[in-house]
């Protein structure tokens, strides 16, 4: 859904620190958590069961297809499956590297 651990967890009504546990998989969230999710839009049977809802396949307001993003969907989709497997490996780890860096960010400004 492109939103921030802040925003999810504002949508949700827990905090961010909470929502990154979730997303960790340190703790599970409860029903009330969901369903604010799922009415902020998340299909959370994804979620739960890795099977999307029919309908769900976008956020709300679907996807902004820039030029650099079609570009990009069109070079990995020119690549064979271990290619595109590979490449979304690399971009998984980026993604966490990003998260790891955000906490780390977060320690230093919560000691101050």
């Amino acid at each position: 859904m492109g939103l921030t651990q802040e925003a999810a967890g504002t949508a949700c009504n827990v905090s961010r620190e909470i929502w990154g546990k979730y997303e960790r998989g340190q703790v599970v969230p409860g029903g009330e958590v969901l369903f604010s999710f799922a009415a902020a839009g998340a299909d959370v049977q994804y979620i739960l069961t890795g099977v999307r809802t029919v309908g769900m396949t976008e956020p709300p307001g679907g996807y902004e297809l820039t030029p650099r993003k079609k570009k990009l969907l069109e070079l990995i989709e020119m690549l064979d499956e271990s290619g595109q497997e590979e490449i979304q490996e690399k971009l998984e780890k980026i993604k966490r590297m990003k998260e790891l860096e955000r906490e780390l960010a977060d320690l230093k400004k919560n000691a101050k």
